[in-house]
């Protein structure tokens, strides 16, 4: 009985974050991001990404991260921790998409 309960339990669905789990992660990513690559000077944002009360607020907040970023990182390097920190919103925002990939052309 135990083994069958084990097998069962491996292919039951997985653990879903609840959205207070999910807005954590996002403000906790976006922190880590504006203290490592943003001057003391960016408090303000540092503020609002602490302080905001919903996943919306972050994801508005991601225009500010990327002209921060863009101030103190050359343009490929804020597009890049600007896309890892949207890839986080995907499955979470309406407005968040998957990443498209682009064909080439022959």
């Amino acid at each position: 009985m135990r083994i069958k309960n084990s097998f069962w339990n491996l292919l039951g669905p997985e653990y879903v974050k609840s959205p207070e789990d999910i807005l954590e992660n996002i403000r906790n990513t976006m922190l880590s991001v504006v203290r490592e690559h943003c001057r003391a000077a960016d408090f303000h944002l540092e503020f609002k990404v602490t302080y905001a009360r919903d996943i919306s607020e972050l994801w508005y907040l991601r225009s500010e991260l990327m002209q921060a970023l863009c101030d103190h990182l050359d343009e490929p390097r804020a597009k890049a921790l600007l896309a890892m920190v949207t890839a986080l919103f995907v499955g979470n925002h309406p407005a968040a998409t998957a990443p498209k990939f682009k064909q080439r052309s022959q």
